[in-house]
Order: C-alpha cells, then structure tokens, then sequence
C-alpha cells in the first residue's frame, strides 16, 4: 500500500488522504462493482458493454497480466479504482473510475495511481480510450498530462451518431525513461 500526501478537498464527506493498493481477491473486486452500479458509473467504466454484468466485469479485471487498483480513504472508503492492462511490450492501456464524492479528488487520485503503476510495475508508457461522450475522462486525461491524438470513427454498421465506440485516445510516457 503507498501513502500518498495529504489532499485537501474542501468537503467534509471525503478524507483529506489516500491510499492505493492492488485488489487480488473476487470479493474486493465485487465490491468495486458493486459501487459502480450504485453510483451509475458502469456506462462510464464499461462503455464497451451496452448492460455490464459482475460477470463481465470479473471476466474483464481478473484476465492474466491485469492489475487493478483501489484508492481508498484512511477510512476504507474506496475513492476509485483503475484498471492496467496490458497492452504491448510493456504500456499498459489503463481506464480509471472516481466515484462521486471523490470527484473533487480526481486528478491526484489518477495521478497517483500512474506513480504507482510505474514505481510498482514495469510499465514504460500508458493510453486509454475513452468515448467522446464522456468529456469527464477527457479533462481528467489532460489534466494529468496526457494528450488527445485523434478520434476514431464508429465502426461500419454501427447505429447512431452517439456511438459509444467513438472515441480518443491518449498517450504518456515516464519523465525518467531508462533503457531495459
């Protein structure tokens, strides 16, 4: 588990701290979901599913060389949660989901799980992918340093000019880059 700085946020329901740690076990990674669906957020962390089962979401962070992570409140109280996947070589794609009344902590609670992938890992860079809808994850993106190289074009056939599978994606890579 790492300590990170205090953050203060200003509301009295979120902790001024937190801590992150990797979920190994079903019943941690239920809980997340659990959450997720409490808080309407699954369309947002699972926009590639149009209804996210548990079953879909156990299936998707239990998958070999995946590594999720929980920032939780000195309390316990999860904060958010990300997902590292593997990708190609050594980046990882990662999704990155802050539950509601940790919104005011987003950006510190994103970066410092980026920290900790690469302190913890052997990550070289990290992308996402996210819809254009959701301009959330965008400004939450760039403002930790990462930068929108494009837009993808729904695919042939697909229905709707809302299309989930619309999206951008973006790309960083560690300050200090030393050869393997």
């Amino acid at each position: 588990m790492e300590n990170t700085r205090p953050q203060p946020c200003g509301q009295a329901d979120v902790q001024d701290a937190f801590h992150l740690e990797a979920v190994r076990d079903d019943a941690g990674r239920k809980a997340l979901f659990a959450r997720m669906c409490r808080e309407g957020l699954t369309g947002c962390a699972m926009y590639a599913w149009p209804h996210p089962r548990e079953d879909d979401w156990l299936h998707l962070v239990s998958a070999p060389g995946r590594l999720l992570l929980q920032a939780t409140a000195p309390d316990g109280t999860a904060l958010a949660c990300g997902l590292f996947s593997p990708w190609r070589g050594r980046i990882r794609e990662f999704d990155f989901t802050v539950f509601r009344p940790a919104f005011p902590l987003a950006v510190p609670l994103a970066r410092a799980a980026f920290r900790w992938v690469f302190r913890h890992t052997e990550t070289s860079a990290l992308w996402g992918l996210c819809p254009v809808s959701n301009r959330h994850a965008w400004r939450l993106a760039t403002a930790c340093g990462f930068v929108i190289t494009g837009a993808c074009p729904p695919p042939a056939g697909w229905p709707g000019a809302a299309s989930t599978w619309t999206a951008s994606s973006c790309s960083a890579r560690r300050r200090r880059w030393r050869a393997p």
